[in-house]
């Protein structure tokens, strides 16, 4: 059960998971899941450690000392490590979480498969599909990261509040303002992605504006305060994410945003307009809320 619920999850995990189509949600969406899905294979291995330890107990406990056994162990503190690290560490060092996340998996997966390293046994196929479906997911990334590096180009400009533009000179074909794509700035970071949300789109631009926080945004942002306007070689993921077409579904719009989420919802917007032209039929109330030394505003248009 612990490993069928590992390639499970592995499956919920992925950016690009089949079941994106069979349930029209993107992966973000289906990450509670994966959550759920993640603590249930803690408790089976729990379940498995001590049901094994208890049957092996007395005189046949040596049988712990097997390296099959050791890998087995390995595993599951890697297990361990995982859950810990996504519940102490995911709100407040992401970045973090998310290295130890990745390093982990591939010790998980390792270990299990030494841990029943033979065929006739069938746990070892299970673990080759979960290892073959993640290591499939990164490979269609990458490759999407390196064609999207060709001539591609990103024009960072500082914001005020912390705030920082992004406009890259290639888009993805199927990018879509309120969507999301993974950018990659090697200037910045040589082996991160982070994910932004899409402002607007052109067949030969993709704007973002990203809000500095820390690790990667902060330094992106100063980097774009020292050198504004300054050129850098990028390249970019996705996009992601399924955002409804409202121009065709609605008569009446109102978008909601808080903060810094107007960064989803400008683009949103400006993509209904577009897609709306001329048309007199549809309404849109747009609400902001921002908060601004210790005060409220609300602007509605």
């Amino acid at each position: 059960m612990a490993l069928l619920n590992m390639a499970f999850i592995t499956l919920l995990s992925l950016k690009n998971t089949p079941l994106a189509y069979l349930t029209a949600y993107s992966y973000e969406r289906l990450n509670a899941l994966h959550q759920v899905g993640g603590y249930t294979t803690m408790i089976h291995v729990f379940i498995h450690m001590i049901v094994f330890v208890k049957y092996f107990s007395g005189p046949k406990l040596y049988i712990l000392l097997e390296h099959e056994n050791i890998y087995g162990m390995v595993a599951g503190a890697s297990m361990f490590v995982t859950v810990m690290a996504a519940i102490t560490l995911r709100r407040v060092r992401y970045e973090l979480f998310y290295i130890t996340h990745v390093v982990m998996f591939i010790i998980i997966v390792v270990m299990a498969g030494m841990h029943r390293p033979h065929l006739a046994e069938k746990a070892l196929i299970i673990t080759i599909v979960a290892g073959s479906i993640w290591a499939a997911d990164r490979l269609l990334r990458g490759s999407r990261i390196l064609w999207y590096s060709r001539g591609n180009r990103a024009t960072i400009t500082p914001l005020p509040n912390g705030g920082t533009r992004i406009v890259l000179s290639r888009s993805p074909s199927r990018a879509i303002p309120g969507n999301h794509c993974f950018v990659w700035i090697p200037k910045i970071r040589l082996l991160e992605t982070h994910p932004f949300t899409i402002v607007s789109t052109t067949p030969t631009s993709l704007e973002l504006v990203v809000a500095a926080y820390d690790g990667f945004t902060n330094d992106l942002h100063n980097y774009a305060i020292a050198n504004p306007g300054v050129t850098l070689q990028a390249s970019v993921d996705g996009s992601y994410g399924v955002t409804p077409n409202f121009a065709n579904t609605a008569d009446k719009i109102i978008f909601v945003a808080g903060g810094s989420g107007a960064t989803f919802t400008f683009g949103v917007v400006l993509d209904t307009l577009k897609k709306l032209g001329a048309s007199t039929k549809t309404t849109i109330d747009f609400v902001w809320c921002v908060k601004e030394h210790g005060m409220i505003f609300i602007f509605v248009t």
